[in-house]
């Protein structure tokens, strides 16, 4: 089991992000056996899993894969696409901003969206950022936004 252990992270460090079924062709088994040793892997967090969904089935990658995480673009739903876009492109929204469907979209776009409060002249303000970039870098762009005006 540990040589199956490590071959499979290995085999996600190098080809990540993977399916469950890219990883149980891999080692000639089935994806139950696969998605087991992923679970434990996930557990002991040596890998993470995807939010998003590929036909049902999560995309299992390690720090530093994230950015690779756009594969999963083409299967997210129409609002969630628009929502993705349009963070990727801003890479901060405010939440008070946004129409109701696409807040609701930026809460379901979790491997994409992250949110956070920034406190700005003592009003807690709700924003979004997108995944690749840090929270402080995400509150300079909201603190420059708001001396613009």
């Amino acid at each position: 089991m540990f040589n199956e252990r490590e071959t499979i992270l290995d085999f996600v460090k190098s080809q990540g992000p993977v399916l469950p079924i890219q990883v149980a062709k891999k080692m000639n088994s089935n994806t139950m056996f696969a998605g087991a040793i992923l679970s434990e892997l996930i557990a002991n967090k040596l890998i993470k899993i995807s939010y998003a969904k590929v036909g049902g089935s999560p995309v299992y990658y390690v720090n530093g894969q994230e950015e690779k995480l756009s594969i999963l673009y083409d299967h997210l739903p129409g609002k969630e696409k628009e929502a993705y876009n349009l963070l990727k492109n801003n890479k901060v929204l405010l939440d008070e901003q946004q129409e109701p469907s696409i807040r609701f979209a930026l809460s379901q776009i979790r491997d994409f969206s992250a949110p956070f409060i920034v406190n700005l002249k003592n009003n807690n303000i709700k924003a979004w950022r997108w995944h690749l970039i840090s929270e402080e870098q995400a509150v300079q762009i909201i603190k420059d936004f708001f001396k613009e005006q």
